[in-house]
């Protein structure tokens, strides 16, 4: 019986503190004030740090609800530390307070654009890993398509003795 209010106590927190990201949310979100004087300021990065900070704090529960719902669960065996079951799905939080953070910003460039889609498919992968399992195989190759996409939008390894682009910067990169 105490564990059961303990939940009710944490889930009634929870819910407090999800209203409170909402409402955050819908003052900071919108174009006027806040978003100009970020501009002004040149305090733009604090100012999406402030949404991406509220955006997931408002998507964990939903992650975890998500996870619960659809069994994607850590259960504990002896090679595990924790004791308990646990949602898997806490990246998607992360992945969506992230995209949705670019969007309001509007500024793509094409080194920002690719790191997006190199991080898309890192995060589809460790879905997938977590929902279905993925070979290491799979994982790495994955992860070096991952790293070529970052590549190919001019983020890369930079060493000075050669040019852009050189396949040692790719190769460094990759590793």
């Amino acid at each position: 019986m105490d564990f059961q209010i303990s939940e009710s106590l944490a889930s009634r927190n929870v819910s407090r503190f999800s209203i409170a990201c909402l409402l955050a949310l819908i003052v900071v979100l919108p174009q006027g004030w806040i978003s100009a004087w970020s501009w002004e300021q040149n305090v733009r990065a604090l100012y999406l740090m402030l949404i991406a900070f509220f955006f997931s704090a408002l998507l964990v529960p939903v992650s975890i609800v998500l996870a619960l719902r659809y069994g994607v669960l850590d259960v504990p065996s002896e090679r595990k530390v924790h004791r308990a079951v646990t949602p898997r799905l806490g990246g998607l939080a992360v992945y969506a307070a992230t995209v949705l953070t670019l969007l309001r910003n509007d500024y793509w460039s094409r080194p920002l654009l690719c790191l997006v889609l190199a991080g898309t498919l890192v995060f589809v992968m460790g879905v997938w890993e977590d929902a279905r399992g993925l070979s290491a195989r799979a994982r790495l190759a994955g992860q070096v398509l991952a790293a070529l996409i970052a590549c190919e939008g001019g983020v890369c390894a930079r060493l000075h003795i050669v040019h852009a682009g050189h396949p040692v910067e790719i190769a460094l990169t990759v590793f």
